[in-house]
């Protein structure tokens, strides 16, 4: 799961991944990975993104998706927290290569 969630953040941006099972990303941050600040800044990134979202409920004119992304990119809180995950990437990347490597008996 934490692959998958690199690697769609890789692909589609922090914004869009915090919606790609970050509950389950978050928990497996904490427990498997030992990674508490990683998985606040993951939950307080979705939680400021949630936010900004339901200041923009109901409403349906065209282009309103990037009038959302526009003000989350200038969101300082929502920033920060992104800033936060990102400088502990590589943690992520060590953890979960470690693991692979005291566990690949169990991997076929």
């Amino acid at each position: 799961m934490l692959h998958d969630f690199l690697s769609y953040e890789d692909w589609e941006g922090f914004g869009s991944a915090i919606y790609f099972h970050s509950d389950l990303v978050a928990s497996q941050l904490e427990t498997m990975l030992d990674l508490p600040q990683v998985a606040y800044h993951l939950r307080a990134a979705k939680k400021r993104s949630d936010e900004i979202y339901q200041q923009y409920k109901g409403r349906t004119e065209f282009g309103i998706e990037s009038i959302i992304a526009n003000k989350l990119a200038a969101d300082a809180e929502f920033s920060e927290h992104e800033r936060g995950f990102e400088a502990e990437r590589p943690l992520i990347v060590d953890r979960l290569y470690s693991m692979v490597v005291d566990n690949v008996g169990v991997f076929p």
